[in-house]
């Protein structure tokens, strides 16, 4: 069984390939954008996915049976946000 990670601010899936190609499983993503959505839709279609990180919570579990226990790793990428945040405040 390979270990399991969560991807929070998921983007296009970078961060998610990386853990795949490592041997991680993806369990969940969460992602804002509509267009960034499609791509992981595309890419990942059996995966669970949100579009507000609130909504992401352990009551899940009854809904995606695949979630299972909580995967071993929460991958998080916040350099759009970062950068969104810094370019607001300008």
């Amino acid at each position: 069984m390979n270990p399991t990670f969560g991807s929070l601010f998921a983007g296009v899936g970078g961060f998610d390939l990386g853990f795949e190609a490592a041997g991680y499983d993806c369990k969940f993503q969460v992602e804002w954008d509509k267009h960034c959505q499609q791509v992981l839709g595309y890419h990942w279609p059996d995966v669970p996915r949100w579009g507000d990180v609130s909504e992401a919570t352990g009551s899940h579990a009854k809904t995606y049976p695949s979630l299972g226990n909580a995967p071993a790793l929460t991958a998080t990428d916040l350099t759009c946000s970062l950068k969104q945040s810094e370019s607001s405040q300008k």
